[in-house]
């Protein structure tokens, strides 16, 4: 039997009281990912990927690390707190590129 008296709502799962003064039928409500994004973009500074990227991204093979590469190979280790942490990113040369 459902006993409101000891009902706690789990903000944490999405799901929040009645008495909250929220539009429950904004698709913002149900689908916040656009509304956070939106509210990000407006906080900090973002760009593109193709403003950083030569050429069209795609799926390609193992990348093949060189010391003395010209090229920087970004995996997301190297993307940190809202910044590209360049000097440790591994290099490829420009041939395997």
């Amino acid at each position: 039997m459902f006993c409101p008296s000891t009902f706690r709502p789990h903000t944490s799962a999405g799901v929040l009281p009645f008495d909250k003064d929220i539009d429950r039928l904004s698709f913002n409500f149900h689908r916040p990912k656009p509304a956070t994004i939106a509210e990000l973009q407006t906080r900090y500074r973002t760009t593109t990927l193709s403003e950083i990227v030569e050429g069209k991204i795609r799926r390609g093979e193992q990348p093949q690390y060189a010391d003395d590469g010209e090229v920087l190979a970004l995996k997301t280790v190297n993307l940190k707190n809202g910044f590209i942490d360049y000097e440790n990113c591994l290099r490829v040369s420009r041939e395997f590129l």
